[in-house]
């Protein structure tokens, strides 16, 4: 098993500001342990990860849960980027990505991403969940401020054949300009399954043009479908 340093030293190096080259990033089944982020200059870049099936690639911001940790996969800036057959743990979101143009997620399965998975149960009182929410982002917590996924600012945006479990918040989208998201579920998510959100609440921004079919939202203590702001979204079950 190739350890994750040298995954993140590839990122560092292969998408440094003055690379323009497209990189697809092959993961060997194993667990890899760390949070990267990569910020470029300007957005001159397309990558790609492909993990070895979601059941063999685990991708983990740390080796166990803790409310410090910080988003598992971060960037911003690219022109293009395309993730799967990964599992996705551990973390504030699992994956994170702002003014990507194209993002495309595919045969992804996320967990304890946001919360421990502790204290998801329903017969717990508006007080008790309060409390968790009080002590976010801090040590021994069971909660921090994540979840699946945040895509932010994206001009096309693809989210295939993905499950998440167990975690704070769930597929949340802010301010793209059009997508689909097919085949997806959420079990157990302590805010919306799939959020089509906006910047502001002037009905000005948000989310335009989407389609979403097939998705399952099962046992979510907010909305299992939420949407913000814009035009055109379509809900369908199939």
């Amino acid at each position: 098993m190739a350890p994750y340093r040298t995954l993140s030293a590839a990122i560092s190096t292969k998408l440094a500001d003055d690379e323009t080259d497209t990189v697809v990033f092959k993961l060997a089944p194993g667990t890899y342990t760390g949070t990267i982020s990569r910020d470029k200059n300007t957005a001159n870049q397309s990558f790609e990860i492909h993990g070895s099936g979601s059941l063999n690639t685990v991708i983990r911001g740390s080796t166990s849960w803790d409310a410090t940790t910080s988003h598992v996969l971060y960037f911003r800036d690219f022109n293009s980027i395309t993730i799967k057959d990964v599992k996705i743990i551990n973390g504030a979101y699992g994956i994170y990505t702002r003014s990507v143009a194209i993002v495309k997620i595919e045969d992804c399965e996320f967990a304890n991403l946001g919360s421990s998975g502790g204290n998801h149960g329903f017969e717990r009182t508006q007080t008790q969940m309060a409390a968790d929410w009080a002590t976010q982002g801090s040590v021994g917590s069971n909660r921090s401020d994540g979840g699946v996924m945040r895509i932010r600012t994206s001009v096309d945006v693809v989210i295939r054949n993905c499950s998440a479990v167990l975690t704070l918040r769930g597929f949340r989208l802010q301010d793209c300009n059009q997508g689909r998201i097919i085949g997806c579920s959420v079990r157990s998510s302590l805010e919306s399954a799939f959020y089509l959100a906006a910047s502001d609440y002037t009905g000005g921004t948000g989310c335009s043009n989407f389609f979403i079919s097939d998705c399952r939202a099962e046992d979510v203590f907010h909305n299992g479908y939420l949407i913000v702001g814009q035009y055109n979204r379509r809900v369908s079950r199939l």
